[in-house]
């Protein structure tokens, strides 16, 4: 009867561990991209593109551009 009772109360306990140890190595970064106001076209960085690279548009990046954050996950 000992014996029974220790098993489940090892089982709980390393479920309840392993959940918790799982969900916290799910890490993730954020970053802005934006979609040109005249052409729709997108996504880009604006630390590195400034203009849209849609031929016969040229727009530069504005506070009319659609702007959005984009969440990734990193793993390890």
């Amino acid at each position: 009867m000992a014996h029974h009772k220790s098993s489940g109360s090892k089982g709980r306990g390393g479920g309840k561990s392993h959940g918790s140890s799982f969900s916290s190595k799910k890490q993730y970064i954020e970053f802005q991209v934006w979609y040109c106001d005249h052409c729709r076209q997108g996504p880009y960085n604006p630390e590195i593109v400034v203009f849209c690279t849609n031929p016969g548009c040229g727009h530069q990046y504005c506070g009319n551009c659609t702007v959005e954050i984009v969440r990734q996950r990193v793993d390890h």
